[in-house]
């Protein structure tokens, strides 16, 4: 889709709460043209906290006589209605904060479409690939300009750098609807802040600034290591607030000989990115009888809402992080409460305890609910399904495979059927011909809950590995009783389903007869016999070559 006419922006509030914005940048393009491009400081009507005038540099004193935000959207408010607004980590924080903005002020939200460069970054490239996902990072990354981070007019220049960078990489971009997360409290009409921090809490705050600037350009000087360790020296009261111990003893162990050395370097790096940063999960997790604990707001719905969910999916609900939880679960929305920005006393809590010793899983809100929900992309769980099994078995590529039937005829010609996992052989990897195929399972399009099974062998098994404890199992049999196959009926797409598939092709590999030729599995026979040994670059069909077996007897048929 082609985005011609868009707004750029980006917005830093006065303290931890969203509708506190103190300045908003912007980039106006109209036509692929830029029309405008401003920034503006607003009086935002409350306190200020000391961490954000430090990573902003925005004072009170700057913004005393200043136009309140009203008075400033009746000049913006074209640029920002009815249209694609671009933004870096847009979700969670600049739309965030606009749209609370706006019902701070009982002004009306306007219907727009967003992007985010955040989440365009993460859907275009892997951590490995970029180093980080931050503005500053990737800007790094691309040789994108960005003079001052964190004042809002450099920061909307720097993303929209990065937005026509990704335009370059996916032409196809598409700007999804945003709906607004306004479950705001009563507060937000009073001009005051709610939050009165202890002297510990603003410490680990300051050092939270401190980190970020150390990290900003993914590398660690001696200076800065030194200066790091002088402060938390300087502020010894913290021992025992997380993560302040194990950063202070790897800078110290670090620093014993005076020199980083490159993978301390590395190791301090993602250490102090932890700490900005929450860790979490990415692997698949079934929730039946695990305890779970939400934190922040959620883009799903309300906390209750996203409770419920969770005991549909037979979870516990815990409103407190204790060492008995299984699962943390952080809102996409934040929260204004979250005393580190990013996170907030449970998810600190939560890591205290998997340092002493507990296994609590820490997962963001669309990486467990998109798995959980009725939302899976099948397609792509069983592609990284084979492709996992097909590294596992030291196969070639694509021998274990994920098909797609298309219909050949009538009205639904070229219509997806049925979905299939199939065991290909090639003689060789430089060898087009397939030699057999085997189909493992079958899933039929209208209806990817049911599975099927035609080898008599495979169903039995999987009676034996307690399928009927999660699944409905039909066999369907011919006249004489005999076997014809199996439908495996499940009641959602969870993990159970996944297992499933995998327990099958694990089978159906690990038993695997060749329907190729005794003599030898390939053509390559005589090269084999010259190095008297099999030379089959794939394990699979290695194993079922009967001449391989002669080979290993010290039987070669044919030498040059």
């Amino acid at each position: 889709m082609s985005i011609n006419s868009y707004t750029v922006f980006d917005v830093e509030t006065a303290n931890r709460q969203r509708e506190s914005i103190c300045s908003i940048g912007y980039i106006r393009v109209e036509n692929n043209n830029i029309i405008e491009s401003k920034e503006i400081l607003i009086n935002p009507e409350t306190d200020f906290d000391n961490f954000n005038i430090r990573v902003h540099g925005i004072t009170p004193q700057m913004v005393a006589f200043e136009r309140t935000f009203p008075e400033v959207w009746e000049e913006i408010k074209p640029y920002f209605s009815n249209t694609v607004l671009v933004a870096h980590n847009a979700k969670s924080m600049d739309l965030c904060a606009l749209t609370r903005m706006l019902e701070r002020y009982n002004l009306e939200i306007p219907y727009n479409n967003y992007v985010c460069t955040l989440e365009l970054a993460r859907k275009l490239y892997t951590k490995e690939d970029v180093g980080a996902y931050k503005l500053n990072v990737l800007c790094h990354k691309f040789n994108i300009p960005l003079e001052h981070h964190h004042k809002a007019l450099d920061d909307a220049r720097a993303c929209y750098g990065l937005f026509n960078h990704f335009i370059t990489v996916d032409a196809n971009l598409t700007p999804s609807p945003y709906i607004p997360n306004l479950r705001c409290d009563e507060s937000c009409d009073a001009p005051r802040r709610l939050f009165n921090y202890s002297e510990k809490t603003l410490a680990m705050q300051e050092l939270q600034v401190i980190v970020t600037d150390i990290i900003n350009d993914s590398s660690i000087t001696v200076e800065e290591a030194n200066s790091l360790l002088d402060w938390m020296n300087a502020h010894s009261e913290l021992e025992g607030f997380y993560p302040y111990d194990k950063i202070f003893n790897l800078i110290d162990d670090i620093l014993s000989d005076g020199v980083i050395e490159k993978d301390e370097e590395q190791e301090l790096l993602e250490l102090l990115d932890a700490y900005i940063n929450p860790q979490t999960t990415k692997s698949k997790v079934n929730v039946n009888n695990k305890v779970v604990c939400l934190s922040g707001e959620f883009d799903y719905g309300s906390k209750s809402e996203v409770e419920q969910f969770f005991i549909s999916k037979g979870a516990k609900i815990s409103k407190s992080v204790t060492k008995k939880i299984d699962i943390l679960v952080l809102g996409e929305a934040g929260n204004t409460a979250w005393k580190y920005g990013n996170y907030g006393t449970k998810y600190e809590k939560a890591q205290q305890y998997n340092e002493k010793g507990a296994n609590i899983l820490v997962y963001k809100e669309n990486d467990i609910i998109g798995y959980l929900g009725d939302k899976v992309d099948i397609d792509e769980q069983i592609t990284a399904l084979c492709d996992e099994l097909t590294e596992e078995f030291e196969l070639t590529p694509n021998r274990v495979a994920y098909y797609k039937s298309t219909s050949k005829k009538g009205e639904n010609v070229g219509n997806i059927v049925s979905l299939f996992v199939q065991i290909i052989e090639m003689e060789y990897p430089d060898v087009k011909a397939i030699s057999s195929t085997t189909s493992v399972l079958r899933i039929p399009a209208d209806n990817v809950s049911e599975i099927n099974i035609s080898s008599r062998a495979l169903h039995d098994f999987l009676l034996k590995e307690g399928i009927e404890k999660y699944a409905t199992v039909i066999v369907n049999e011919g006249k004489n009783n005999e076997f014809i196959s199996s439908r495996i009926l499940f009641s959602e797409i969870n993990d159970f389903y996944f297992d499933f598939i995998k327990k099958a092709v694990v089978f159906a590999l690990k038993n695997y007869s060749s329907a190729n030729s005794k003599f030898g599995c390939c053509s390559r026979f005589k090269d084999c016999s010259n190095q008297g040994k099999c030379i089959h670059p794939n394990k699979l069909y290695a194993t079922v070559c009967e001449y391989k077996k002669h080979l290993e007897n010290g039987n070669a048929f044919y030498k040059e």
